[in-house]
């Protein structure tokens, strides 16, 4: 059993494995069927570069903007105006999703708790601890490093050496980095000496029980 463990938040403890990018494309798809991948990829770049938040959005309000955006910009790219009228659909179906992972990922998290400190390490918007609160996970960790509050991104080890200041009588061998991006999250930590484990699905995610 690792000294502590290291979790990601976004494909990790939301959707357990599914880059975000698919699970919204599945879900634009259910809308929009005729939508081209390359066409709802550019969106999605685009929106992830301007999306801005607030402290206080929850995850579904966070959605909903990045969503609605998302539809801004496949009406641009497409000449019609179908995306924006559907985004507020397409964020619900999702966030439904999100709620079940994340109540199946509160479990293990809760079980894992009892036995070892947790820390979550994420790249996110700057509203990281309203989310965590609103599905009640603040919990389940003794430190949140959010990149957006601390200035350092993954896939940069940076971010995963401030777990090393947190924690300086843990040797990195002893720290398990549990993320489901091997250029963001499995690469910096071992780069640093940390253990790893890689999650593609629920599976991965409960075998650390």
């Amino acid at each position: 059993m690792p000294q502590l463990i290291v979790f990601d938040f976004g494909g990790t403890l939301d959707t357990h494995g599914r880059h975000w990018s698919r699970l919204l494309f599945e879900s634009w798809q259910k809308f929009f069927p005729t939508l081209p991948w390359d066409i709802f990829w550019d969106a999605y770049v685009l929106a992830e570069r301007n999306l801005q938040t607030l402290p206080d959005w929850d995850f579904l309000h966070t959605l909903q903007k990045k969503c609605l955006l998302e539809g801004m910009f496949i009406d641009d790219f497409l000449g019609t105006e179908i995306g924006s009228d559907i985004g507020s659909a397409v964020a619900l179906w999702c966030y439904k999703e999100v709620e079940r992972c994340i109540a199946l990922s509160h479990e293990v998290l809760e079980k894992l708790h009892e036995r070892t400190p947790l820390v979550l390490v994420s790249n996110f918007y700057g509203n990281l601890s309203t989310v965590l609160s609103a599905f009640r996970l603040s919990g389940c960790f003794d430190y949140v490093i959010e990149s957006a509050q601390v200035g350092i991104r993954k896939p940069d080890p940076a971010i995963y050496a401030k777990v090393l200041e947190l924690y300086p009588s843990i040797p990195p061998e002893d720290i398990l980095v549990v993320g489901d991006s091997e250029k963001n999250d499995i690469l910096p930590a071992q780069s640093l000496g940390m253990k790893t484990h890689l999650v593609r699905n629920f599976d991965d995610l409960i075998a650390l029980v």
